[in-house]
């Protein structure tokens, strides 16, 4: 007779030695979002092309009811979910989506109805509002390839029809191309600029008996910066942050304003971020690519966005506005009620 633990080796032989032989997974292997360039109209009007493109289909939140008499916890679909559609653009913004970043900024929100053509579909994205603008890390010792990142999120998105031949994205920019002022401060010796992100904030509303949402604008989230500035160009700097930070003069009269303007040097910007009420909150020495430096971290209460390169000037901050929802054609409401 064969002992019990000797019969479930046998049983169990083949099974082991399959997992035995099966290829591990290797870590590149792991699915991530598709990511491709792609062609964009804004309004009926060209955007450009743009690239790493990544425009999910909605989506829905899974609720579960309660019990009921039968013990199972039945679940349904909630509200229809649109998130934010990403991309990049480099050193051939158009006027049309500049000037539609540029809005954003000074609080000006405009909903648009943007066209995506690429990955293999076109895709509709109706009343659209800019979320957030990504500045790359700028770095004098780097020639890399940077781009800004750009996110919109549409109310409601349809694929169309099958595209043709994928696009070319456009160019990016030097990441040693930028050249900042700050008003009464040196700044011939800074050698980099830490990456930022300038966030427009929204509220999504259930709409009735529908289980769509409906987006508004809340409120603008601005970033601090944190430059670097070799030591011997970093005396201005810490007479600032000795009498703003230390000995406490810090109102209105004592913040400071500024630019940040990326692209090649004697041209016209291809952007540039406006700072307003500028104060400095931390300044520490750092070791950065193996040379001491200064860190000052700076806090704006304000930024404009400007295209120069594409015509495009900042537009001026008079006060939070939107622009009227436009009807989707051909949409029908989605039929369930949300509970």
């Amino acid at each position: 007779m064969i002992a019990l633990g000797t019969a479930r080796r046998f049983l169990f032989a083949p099974l082991l030695a399959a997992v035995a032989l099966a290829p591990a997974r290797a870590a590149g292997d792991e699915p991530s979002p598709a990511r491709y360039a792609a062609t964009l109209t804004i309004d009926g009007v060209a955007g450009g092309n743009v690239g790493d493109l990544n425009a999910p289909l909605a989506s829905s939140d899974v609720i579960t009811e309660a019990l009921g008499a039968d013990h199972v916890a039945h679940k349904h679909i909630g509200g229809v979910k649109y998130e934010d559609v990403s991309f990049s653009v480099g050193a051939d913004i158009t006027p049309t989506l500049a000037g539609w970043i540029s809005g954003t900024f000074a609080q000006t929100f405009q909903r648009k109805t943007v066209v995506l053509t690429g990955g293999a579909q076109k895709r509709d994205l109706f009343n659209c509002l800019v979320t957030e603008v990504s500045f790359p890390t700028m770095d004098a010792a780097s020639a890399a390839r940077v781009s800004l990142g750009v996110k919109i999120k549409p109310e409601y998105s349809r694929i169309v029809a099958a595209a043709g031949a994928e696009p070319a994205a456009g160019p990016g920019f030097a990441a040693n191309m930028f050249r900042v002022a700050l008003a009464g401060l040196d700044t011939s010796q800074i050698t980099r600029v830490d990456a930022f992100s300038f966030k427009s904030k929204l509220t999504e509303n259930p709409v009735g008996e529908q289980r769509d949402y409906q987006m508004e604008p809340a409120k603008l989230e601005v970033p601090s910066v944190s430059i670097y500035v070799r030591p011997q160009g970093a005396a201005t700097w810490l007479a600032w942050h000795d009498d703003f930070l230390v000995k406490g003069n810090s109102d209105d009269a004592k913040e400071k304003t500024g630019t940040i303007e990326y692209g090649p040097a004697g041209t016209a910007a291809l952007y540039r971020v406006g700072l307003g009420h500028v104060g400095i909150s931390r300044a520490t020495e750092v070791t950065l690519a193996g040379q001491r430096t200064w860190k000052f971290e700076l806090y704006a209460e304000t930024m404009s966005f400007a295209a120069p390169n594409a015509k495009v000037e900042a537009a001026p901050l008079k006060g939070f506005s939107v622009t009227p929802r436009l009807p989707v054609p051909g949409k029908v409401p989605s039929g369930r009620r949300i509970p």
